[in-house]
This record gives C-alpha cells, structure tokens and sequence, in this order.
C-alpha cells in the first residue's frame, strides 16, 4: 500500500499497488452465417456448387449447344438456306445423326417443335420427307416425333405473361367489390377471368399458344426451333427494350423446357460472323448462348459458329444435294469463305501464293483480286478488297519477293502490273482476259 496524499487538505487514502486478479470474459461467438429470411435456395453454395461443377451436361449437338442452350441462326435470306437446314437438324434430333458433321443426340422418346409461320406446314412437310428420303430413314417412323406448327406466336417472356393476367383479373375483381348492386358485381366477378384473357392476349397473337408451351413438363420437347425470330418478336427488331425483351422470352423457353433452342433471324448488311451477325438490336445477339452466322457470299453457303459454352468449331461450309427418290440431303464442305467481301482482310502470303501461280507473267491488281476471290472460294467474277490487295503488295515489295512492272498488249497502251522477284522484266498477258479496271 502507498499514501496518496489528499487534495485541499481532504484526508489520505490508501491505493492499492496489486493488480487486479480479474480476466476479461471473451465475447460469445458469432451466430453461424445463413441466408437472410425469403433466399433458401435462391443461391447456392459450398457443395451445392461442387456437386453442379461435377455434373456432366449433356451436349444436345456435340460441341455446339447443352440443354438449355438458346442458338441464334443468322443467314441472308433466300442464300443461307436457313429453313433447310434447320429441318435437317429437326431429323437429326430425333434419329441421333450428325448435323453438319456434329453428332446430336437421339432425343425420343421426347418431341421436336418448329414454329414456322413463314414456310406453310405443307412445304415443311414435303421439305422433311425429302430429308428423311436423303439420309435413307422412313419418314413414317420419323415424323411422329417432328412437329410442325404455321400459326403465329409471340415470344414473350414468362412472368411477363403471368403478370398481366393476374394484374387485370384482380383489378376487376376489386371493381367489382365497390359496386353496390349485388347482380352487377357478381357479373363483373365473372367477367374478370375474360379481362385477364383479354389483357393477356393484348401482349402480342399467339401469345396463349406460347404461354401454354412454356408450361409444358420438362421432357416433352427435345428441341424447338423458331422459324423466324421476326414473326415472334413483337415490336422493333432494332428497339434494344424490345430486343431484350425477346431475349428473355428465349431463355425462359430453353430453361424451363430444359431443351435448346433455335432462333432463325436474318443476317446483318455487313454479312459478318458474331456479334453483328444479325441484323436488329445488338440484344439479340448478346443474349444468346451460341451464334451460327450463315456466310453466302461464296460458291456455297458457309456456316460460322461464336459459342459461349464451347470452344468455337471450325467453319461448315454445305450445300443441298438431290439424292435418289426424290430426297436431298445437306452435304458438308470445305468452308467457302467470304472472299468477296468489302474491306476483307488479304493475307501476303496468299498475294504471293497467286503471283506464284502465274510466275512466268505478271498480273494487274484487278487480275489478282479476280485471283484471290477464286482461291477463296467466291462466286465467279467476285473480287477481294482492292485497298487490302494493294497492302499486301507494298509489304511484298519491301521485302523483294514482288515487284511493278509493265504488262505489254498488241492492243492499247501498257498495263501497270505486278509480278514475282524484285527486278522487273518485260511481261505479257494476253491470255488472263485482264481487266483495266483496278478500282
């Protein structure tokens, strides 16, 4: 003990020395962490999510789509032969067999459904027997598993649908509490399920038949195809609110159907692969799980694939084929790229590979475009880019490989032209039907 002297003349007090014996009382552990009241099994976790990261999905077409898989067909119209080859993948889905050399998968004993409003269900008819004709199948033992409807639908998405009919239902029925008349109000609560089926068909035609397939059990459908996104969009195509809105009408269709789906649209002025495939809002294509851009600007149409859940394959290219008894089938082909296409980009060592064809005469930048757009694959008389040509021989030039020189005629005055080596030597070509016109 110490004296601690007291203040103002107040008496001394002893102070103690000792520290206090006492512990700190450790605070009591923290509750266990859980979801907040209205999320069970709105997120899953922890093993939930390993169990789902183990589980095998099934590949509905072999490195292409999953179950519940929203594909985007993209093609020019009348070139891409978009409807064809959708029906062949319609057959292909129910017998199991390859689909522009991609395996799918035997879907029976579920169904496949086409919406094709623009193609009558009899040239869709006549269109999947000739298939079923050309892959060597029974088309009576086919069919009953492909089905085919002409009406119009208008994909709108699920809640949407749910929403405006129960919205317009319950307003009438609360109108229907404030009238005082006791036979108006009980006709009015009659009439509230006809308001909700009124409110609800206002969302676009179809939109029952739609909303009906949406309700279908999981397992009816193996595959729908919507032929054409147009026809079941209802509004602008170029309106992203409008877009988006068909977007989630597609996802809504694959999930709870638990089935892919394919969406046929119309490619894009550009004619490019991916993102700007298709023509319309760019929500279109950012929605989807897989883009399938139909090139026609070759010899045959080539199919281009932009996926999300897979690695993208290599290009298809494919055209029609008749067989015998009146069947067709759709052949697989090397790619036909797009070798005439604007702006195109023009590798040197393919401007080299086409001096090298003709290395004992020269070619004009006109001749070579004609060149190179033949060894692409493009339809006859199609040119590549001048400016990506004229690139490339720059490049060429700079190294020595190629080098201008003058293309003599019996007719008119020298040609500019070009040919292999980096000294230039007299030149005729008279024979390659050349054109004067470089632009």
């Amino acid at each position: 003990m110490t004296l601690d002297p007291g203040l103002n003349g107040a008496p001394l007090r002893m102070r103690s020395t000792l520290r206090s014996t006492s512990r700190a009382v450790a605070p009591p552990p923290p509750p266990a962490w859980q979801l907040p009241d209205g999320l069970d099994g709105f997120a899953p976790s922890g093993d939930e999510l390993l169990a789902l990261a183990d589980r095998q999905v099934p590949s509905i077409i072999a490195g292409v789509a999953g179950e519940c898989d929203v594909l985007l067909l993209a093609g020019e119209e009348k070139k891409g032969l978009k409807t064809w080859i959708t029906l062949d993948l319609a057959v292909a889905c129910v017998v199991g067999g390859e689909w522009l050399d991609f395996q799918v998968q035997d879907c029976r004993p579920a169904h496949v459904l086409v919406l094709s409003p623009e193609t009558h269900v009899s040239v869709a008819a006549r269109r999947l027997r000739a298939l079923c004709i050309g892959r060597g199948l029974d088309a009576a033992k086919i069919l009953p598993f492909v089905h085919v409807s002409g009406e119009r639908v208008t994909a709108v998405p699920y809640d949407e649908i749910d929403a405006t009919w129960r919205t317009a239902g319950l307003k009438t029925t609360v109108d229907a509490l404030k009238v005082v008349d006791t036979d108006r109000r009980r006709e009015l609560a009659k009439a509230a399920h006809a308001v909700a089926d009124a409110a609800q068909a206002s969302l676009g035609p179809g939109v029952e038949r739609w909303h009906a397939l949406l309700d279908s059990p999981p397992g009816t459908w193996a595959l729908v195809v919507v032929d054409t996104l147009r026809a079941a969009l209802h509004g602008d195509e170029n309106s992203s609110r409008d877009a988006a809105r068909y977007s989630q009408a597609a996802r809504d269709l694959s999930r709870r159907l638990n089935c892919p789906s394919v969406h046929v649209h119309h490619s894009s002025k550009s004619n490019v692969s991916g993102a700007r495939a298709a023509r319309g809002s760019t929500e279109i294509t950012a929605g989807v799980d897989g883009i399938i851009s139909l090139d026609t600007s070759g010899e045959y149409p080539t199919a281009s694939f932009t996926l999300r859940n897979f690695p993208a394959p290599d290009p298809r290219g494919y055209a029609l084929v008749d067989t015998e008894g009146g069947g067709v089938r759709i052949e697989t082909r090397a790619p036909c790229a797009a070798a005439s296409r604007k702006g195109a980009t023009i590798d040197e060592g393919e401007v080299l590979a086409a001096l090298e064809r003709f290395h004992s005469t020269a070619l004009t930048v006109s001749s070579l475009r004609k060149q190179l757009a033949a060894l692409r694959g493009g339809k006859p008389g199609s040119k590549v880019s001048h400016d990506a040509v004229v690139a490339a021989l720059a490049t060429l030039e700079r190294k020595g490989l190629a080098c201008r020189t003058k293309i003599e005629r019996k007719h008119g005055d020298p040609l500019d032209g070009w040919q292999l080596g980096s000294v230039p030597t007299p030149a005729e070509a008279e024979h390659l039907d050349l054109d004067t016109e470089d632009a």
